[in-house]
């Protein structure tokens, strides 16, 4: 439901108009087996919206799965929905998410940092105006990839990439097999550099397989938005 109201959907059947209500089908099969969080590295933990108080050790993200509706507050729903906030201490209702998840200072995530043994999270969740925002003394890294965010906001692309830090191997890990545990690991050798480019929706999209990337922050190059129609 929620990527179908954001445009994923929408943008699947105009890219794939014959097949994409097939593709859609089976990107929200997949999506039933994606991991809510990835470690980098062991030192880099990634999730979608931020860090929850129901986490006492790594071993407490590796059961975790995609939850499905308006479900009550829990680790799921904190990995997903939760916020950092400069202006509040500790973990507090994210009344901007309608209650249902958390905003959690710079003070507890330095403790969540300390109990894990992780550097510093980042994740995506909220637009930012240049694609990429910090927090708590950039512990916390936003990235958000959509720019033009549902044609309301005038937002860059950001792109994280990280160097030096050993992924996974495609090989290794369709032997592996895809259980939950095997997605925290960091198994096999380098990935050869692939970079794909996409010109369409009035932005140059690079997509870049790699294992040592360079770490920096930087912004998708956007074409300039097209003028409306005047009369």
């Amino acid at each position: 439901m929620m990527n179908s109201v954001y445009g994923f959907e929408e943008e699947i059947l105009k890219r794939f108009p014959h097949t994409g209500s097939i593709i859609y089908k089976d990107a929200l099969d997949m999506m039933k087996f994606m991991p809510l969080t990835a470690i980098i590295g062991t030192k880099i933990l990634c999730m979608h919206g931020g860090i929850s108080p129901h986490i006492n050790s790594i071993k407490d993200l590796k059961n975790c799965r995609p939850v499905e509706g308006n479900s009550e507050v829990c680790l799921e729903m904190d990995l997903m929905w939760s916020d950092p906030s400069e202006e509040h201490w500790g973990f507090e209702p994210n009344k901007d998410r309608g209650g249902n998840a958390l905003t959690f200072g710079s003070d507890v995530l330095d403790e969540f940092l300390e109990i894990l043994g992780v550097d510093m999270i980042i994740r995506g969740h909220q637009v930012v105006q240049d694609g990429y925002a910090f927090n708590a003394g950039r512990k916390c890294v936003t990235v958000f990839l959509a720019a033009y965010y549902l044609g309301q906001f005038d937002n860059a692309a950001g792109v994280c990439l990280c160097c030096g830090v050993e992924l996974f191997n495609s090989d290794s890990k369709f032997w592996a097999g895809c259980g939950w545990p095997a997605f925290s690991e960091s198994v096999g050798k380098d990935l050869n550099i692939i970079r794909i480019q996409d010109n369409s929706h009035g932005m140059l999209r690079t997509e870049v397989s790699a294992i040592h990337i360079l770490a920096t922050f930087s912004m998708m190059v956007r074409k300039k938005r097209p003028a409306k129609d005047t009369v």
